[in-house]
């Protein structure tokens, strides 16, 4: 597996749109639409929609 990314600024902006607490998340993968997320402390994932804000 990649090593997960700290998130950026749209990036936050999209995540906390879906009600998630932004210092607990980083981004695995990216694609056209979605956002690939892992928990930092649980390992949890996520998938979420870029274009929610």
């Amino acid at each position: 597996m990649k090593q997960s990314k700290r998130l950026v600024r749209w990036q936050k902006e999209c995540v906390a749109a879906h009600n998630l607490k932004v210092s607990d998340w980083r981004v695995v993968k990216e694609t056209e639409s979605y956002l690939y997320l892992i928990n930092k402390e649980t390992k949890d994932r996520k998938i979420v929609d870029k274009f929610v804000r």
